[in-house]
């Protein structure tokens, strides 16, 4: 687990999952702050076509779990990124 307080930048990363429509996916989850000051996360996987990102939009929260929980009504949005 590591922390940096940077704006911007990650504020926590520690191995969790994510559940949207009824499916969990595990990973690692980070939970950070841009430089606007909102709170965002971004949640990564190995899969088999490369590292993906997924990027979740508006306030959440990091239970103690590792479970990512959505506040917001917006949607999940999802980039894959190839390696």
């Amino acid at each position: 687990m590591t922390e940096n307080t940077i704006m911007g930048m990650y504020v926590l990363t520690q191995l969790g999952w994510i559940e949207t429509n009824a499916q969990r996916i595990p990973g690692y989850l980070g939970y950070g702050i841009t430089k606007a000051g909102r709170v965002y996360s971004e949640f990564g996987i190995h899969g088999k076509y490369g590292r993906r990102l997924h990027y979740c939009r508006g306030v959440v929260k990091l239970h103690k779990n590792g479970r990512l929980e959505q506040h917001s009504t917006s949607e999940l949005v999802i980039r894959t990124f190839g390696v």
